[in-house]
């Protein structure tokens, strides 16, 4: 191993070191908080541990987490579609911009646990009225999101673009309108995520039989709580997981080959 790698090593060891360092201290600290309580108020780390290796060897939980994530997989895709098509049309076009203005704003500040209600009515307990509530929630950010970012590019950049001899529309929207507005549409896919992921939860524990916010539901009821906490880890961790593996790679690929272009 080269001096150099030796450094890279050591560097990325001492950013997880430093990381994690405040997570054990708030676990020990925990850990003396939950000696003189019982279980079913506050479990201990090391008792919420024991139940993760449990659930783990058990499996069953892997089931729910299936789940959420078709759930989440399926409402989010659609909420994309809808919301990057409906939120172009409404940068582009006045009739659309007249039509669904006031209404997306309208919708977006409704909590969308509220909307489960209507929704069970409408579609009945399972995953269809699961994923309706995640796309009414996660939709609206995106075409907002997305309207705003390509209402927002700068004029004067397409005035330099057509000064430096871009005449095609089709150019400049590729080479300068879309560049400009793909930040915005991305945070508006990585709100829309988050807050899918968490209606969802809130919503399978009212209207599933099955799915990580049902589970919680079942545990907490039965006073179960190292279980419960065990599936707020899970909650924490397939997100941490898909923004460092998935979006994250995404990220920098759409909005790094947009400028490298």
């Amino acid at each position: 191993m080269s001096r150099i790698q030796k450094r890279i090593w050591l560097t990325r060891w001492k950013e997880i070191i430093q990381k994690l360092f405040p997570v054990g201290i708030f676990a020990i600290i925990w850990q003396i908080v939950s000696i003189p309580l019982p279980d079913y108020i506050l479990p201990s780390p090391y008792e919420i541990l024991l139940a993760v290796f449990r659930n783990i060897g058990e499996g069953l939980i892997f089931k729910h987490v299936g789940a959420s994530l078709y759930r989440i997989f399926l409402g989010f895709t659609l909420s994309t579609g809808l919301g990057v098509t409906l939120g172009f049309l409404m940068a582009f076009s006045k009739f659309f911009r007249v039509q669904l203005d006031y209404i997306i704003r309208a919708i977006q500040p409704i909590p969308g646990i509220a909307w489960l209600g209507v929704v069970l009515i409408w579609f009945g307990i399972g995953d269809t009225s699961l994923i309706v509530t995640v796309i009414i929630t996660i939709a609206p950010i995106i075409i907002l999101n997305t309207y705003e970012g390509f209402r927002m590019v700068d004029p004067e950049l397409i005035k330099t673009a057509k000064a430096l001899g871009a005449k095609r529309g089709v150019d400049i929207f590729r080479d300068v309108t879309l560049p400009a507005a793909l930040p915005y549409v991305m945070n508006g896919l990585h709100m829309g995520l988050a807050f899918g992921w968490r209606i969802l939860a809130a919503a399978e524990m009212i209207g599933a039989t099955s799915g990580l916010g049902y589970w919680i539901n079942i545990n907490r009821v039965a006073l179960n709580m190292d279980e419960v906490f065990v599936i707020l880890i899970f909650f924490s961790v397939i997100m941490i997981l898909f923004e460092e593996l998935v979006y994250k790679k995404i990220e920098r690929k759409v909005l790094g080959g947009m400028i490298s272009e």
